[in-house]
C-alpha cells in the first residue's frame, strides 16, 4: 500500500511543487470568462466567474453557474473564455451561437439553487480551444481500483478565479485561476438535488476573502497515489461539483456551496435526450 503520510506531507508542505503541478493539471479543464461588450474601440470587457470544459465525446460545453450567465454572459456580444496563461490574448465566442441547457432560475437567487448551466460551444471554435485546453469526460475515469488496489490520499480542491486576485480595466483582464485544498463541510440533498458544503479557511494565504469570481468553478475531487514499484507520484481528477453560493463568514471560515456530481450528471445536456437545444 501507498505510503500516504510521506504524500500528505508533501501536499500540505508550503510551498508545495506537488500540489502546484496537480493545480496546473486540472487548471487545464478550468476557464475564466468574461462578457465582451461593443466593438472595435467601443468594445469592453466584464469579468463574469469561471466554467469547466466537460464534454461527452459527442457535444462540447462550459459548466459554470446560471447566474454568472443570467446576470452578465447572456447581455454580451460575445463570449471570452481564457486559454494561455501568462501570455495576453483574446478569444471569444459569439453570444447568438451559444446554445444553453439547464434548468430554469430560481424565482431569486438563493442557497438551494438550482444554479448551473452548460453553454455549448460551437464545433467551429473547438480547434483553437483544443490546441491549449482539455475538455473533461463527463462520466469521469473509474477510481475504485486506485482506492482498493494501491491506496490514495484523497482531497478536494475548488478550482476558481477570485476577483480579487485580478486586475481589471475596461478593455484588459489579467487573471489569475486558482486551485484550493479544502475539506467538505457537509453533503446535502434536497427536492432532487445534491449540494456539498466546502469549509473554506480564510486565514490561509491562497484563500480569497470574498468567492466572488469563483462561481461556476468546479469542485474536483484527487485522488495521489505512488505509481507501484515506483517512487513516482501520480493522481486522478474528478469532477465532483460545481460551486454557486457563499455564505458570509464566521470565525475567519467561509462556507462555499456546490451543486454536487449527481446534479451535474442529471442536467446534462444528453442525459436529457437534448440532442438539439435551441439558442436563446
Amino acid at each position: 500500500m501507498t505510503d500516504i503520510h510521506e504524500i500528505e506531507s508533501e501536499l500540505r508542505a508550503d510551498p508545495s511543487e506537488l500540489r502546484e503541478r496537480i493545480v496546473r493539471d486540472v487548471g487545464s479543464f478550468t476557464v475564466a470568462l468574461l462578457a465582451v461588450t461593443g466593438s472595435g474601440p467601443a468594445e469592453r470587457l466584464q469579468f463574469a466567474g469561471t466554467g469547466t470544459l466537460v464534454t461527452d465525446k459527442v457535444s462540447h460545453f462550459i459548466l459554470t453557474a446560471k447566474h454568472v450567465w443570467d446576470e452578465i454572459l447572456s447581455k454580451a456580444v460575445g463570449v471570452g473564455i481564457t486559454l494561455k496563461p501568462d501570455t495576453e490574448h483574446k478569444f471569444f465566442i459569439p453570444r447568438e451561437a451559444i446554445v444553453i441547457s439547464g434548468p430554469a432560475a430560481p424565482p431569486t437567487w438563493n442557497e438551494w439553487g438550482p444554479d448551473l448551466v452548460f453553454l455549448r460551444v460551437p464545433p467551429e471554435f473547438l480547434g483553437t480551444i483544443n490546441a491549449v485546453k482539455v475538455f473533461y469526460g463527463i462520466n469521469g475515469p473509474a477510481k475504485v481500483k486506485i482506492q482498493q488496489e494501491i491506496g490514495a490520499v484523497e482531497l478536494h480542491l475548488l478550482m476558481g478565479t477570485p476577483k480579487e486576485k485580478g486586475q481589471f480595466t475596461d478593455t484588459f483582464a489579467d487573471l489569475q485561476i486558482t486551485g484550493m485544498l479544502q475539506n467538505i463541510f457537509r453533503k446535502l440533498e434536497k427536492e432532487g438535488w445534491d449540494y456539498v458544503d466546502l469549509d473554506m479557511d480564510l486565514s490561509l494565504a491562497y484563500v480569497p476573502r470574498n468567492f466572488g469570481g469563483v462561481s461556476g468553478g468546479g469542485l474536483w475531487e484527487i485522488l495521489v497515489y505512488r505509481l507501484p514499484g515506483s517512487s513516482k507520484t501520480a493522481w486522478l481528477g474528478t469532477l465532483e461539483g460545481v460551486a454557486f453560493y457563499q455564505f458570509p463568514p464566521e470565525n475567519n471560515h467561509s462556507i462555499v456551496r456546490c451543486h454536487g456530481l449527481n446534479s451535474i450528471r442529471m442536467e446534462f445536456p444528453n442525459a436529457r435526450g437534448l440532442k438539439n437545444p435551441k439558442p436563446i
